[in-house]
This record gives structure tokens, C-alpha cells and sequence, in this order.
């Protein structure tokens, strides 16, 4: 293992953080999702393992990024300590530098994983940054911290648990896909999203990736994102992706 410069990657050089807009500096810790590298992260974790996007992008087309993911994933697990506070510092620097700029930082520490950072790292969240995540624990979602912001991700073993956190005031992401060809990589972001998701306001997810400033209480739209066709079928007939109309 290489004890790398910085954990935390700047949001303008990851395509699933780059679209947060001027307000705010957004910030990603990308460890190598599920079980790559040896170690569980993404406990509950369903058939989103084939279209995860640390296949897509950045993952996909260079071999040594998702190294540099897997390198980081060793490090938490193997040298906690020393990965804490170096990533303790960075959110501290990030905080210092953008308040300079009269920015606000945000933070999305589960870019690729599903760590319950409010209990193993809650030290991370006394910085004035505001955090958020996505998750698929069905026992975390909301404000978990009052700065942490967490959206609940449905897939095709736990639409239930969606379905009675969006009736709490909770948000859950649905992740949607179009009949037809033409529609991995590149060109994912020509699919269309439904108006409702049973009875819940569907937005568009894509737009953004800033969830906190999410309305409550409604669906997280997301395009069905595929490095391959056949991952694409496979998250569809998965049931991981459902039909924007039917």
C-alpha cells in the first residue's frame, strides 16, 4: 500500500460530483465499492454491483484509478488511524481554504461505498462542512447528523423500505431506464424520467448531486448509467432499473 497525497478528490475531476454548481466545493472519498480489494463496504448492497459507475468514467477508462480505490479502501482498513486524521486535516484544509473564497464545501464521503461514517468517524463532522451520502441501510436516512444528509437508494430487493421513508419525509433515489438501444455511456443522459414514482414526485437527480438542498419527501430520478449493454440488461432484468413509462 502507497499512502497517497490526498484521500479526498476534488468534485471538478469526478463526473458524478462535477455538476454541483458554483455555491458550493464539493469533495469525494472514492473507495473501491462492495467487495473489491478484499474488504466489505456495501453491506446491503443488491444487483447495483454490475452497473456500479466505478466501472463507468474515470474507473473505465484508466486501470489505475480504481487501483488508487482499492489503495484507499486497504488504508482505512488497515491503517485506521493514520487514514482518520490525514482525513480529518484534509476536511479541515478544505473548509479553511474555501471559506477564504467565501464558498461552502460539501462532502460526500461514500462516492463508491456505504460506510456509517456517523459511527465509526463521527469526529469528521465537526467541521462546518455539510456532508451527504446515498445509502442502501435501511436504519439510515435523513439528517443522520445534523450536517449529514443521507438519501436512501431503492433496488430491486428493497422497494418496501423506499416506499415507508418516502411516507416518512424521507427521500429515496429510483434509478430509471428507457426501452431501446443507444442508451450506455454516453449516451445514458438521453433517457427520460418519469413525472411520479407510485404516487411520489419524481426530480430530476441528475442535475445535481447536491441531495441536501433536495425538497423532502420525494423520489431522486437517476438514469440507468451502464459501462456495456449487457450490464445494462442485466441491472434491467435485475429489476435494479425500472421503466420510466409503462
Amino acid at each position: 500500500m502507497k499512502r497517497p497525497t490526498n484521500l479526498l478528490g476534488k468534485g471538478d475531476s469526478n463526473t458524478k460530483l462535477r455538476k454541483n454548481g458554483r455555491h458550493f466545493e464539493t469533495f469525494g472519498l472514492s473507495l473501491a465499492p462492495h467487495t473489491m480489494g478484499g474488504y466489505q463496504v456495501c453491506a446491503f448492497a443488491g444487483e447495483c454491483k454490475g452497473p456500479c459507475l466505478v466501472h463507468t468514467g474515470n474507473g473505465h477508462t484508466f486501470k489505475g484509478v480504481n487501483a488508487g480505490r482499492v489503495n484507499r479502501k486497504r488504508l482505512y482498513f488497515e491503517e485506521r488511524e493514520w487514514f482518520l486524521s490525514r482525513l480529518n486535516r484534509e476536511i479541515e484544509n478544505k473548509v479553511k481554504t474555501a471559506g477564504k473564497r467565501r464558498k461552502r464545501v460539501a462532502i460526500r464521503l461514500n462516492v463508491f461505498s456505504d460506510v456509517t461514517w456517523e459511527k465509526t468517524a463521527p469526529q469528521l463532522f465537526d467541521h462546518r462542512a455539510q456532508f451527504y451520502d446515498y445509502t442502501k441501510n435501511p436504519k439510515r436516512w435523513g439528517n443522520v447528523l445534523e450536517n449529514y444528509w443521507v438519501t436512501f437508494s431503492r433496488d430491486e430487493r428493497n422497494e418496501h423500505h423506499a416506499t415507508r421513508i418516502l411516507e416518512s419525509g424521507g427521500n429515496a433515489a429510483v434509478v430509471f431506464y428507457n426501452d431501446g438501444r443507444g442508451y450506455v455511456s454516453g449516451g445514458a443522459h438521453l433517457q427520460a424520467l418519469p413525472k411520479t414514482w407510485n404516487g411520489f414526485r419524481v426530480i430530476d437527480g441528475d442535475k445535481t448531486d447536491l441531495r441536501f438542498e433536495d425538497p423532502r419527501g420525494v423520489v431522486v430520478g437517476l438514469r440507468l448509467k451502464a459501462a456495456s449493454y449487457s450490464a445494462r440488461q442485466k441491472a434491467i432484468d435485475s429489476g435494479f432499473a425500472v421503466p420510466s413509462f409503462i
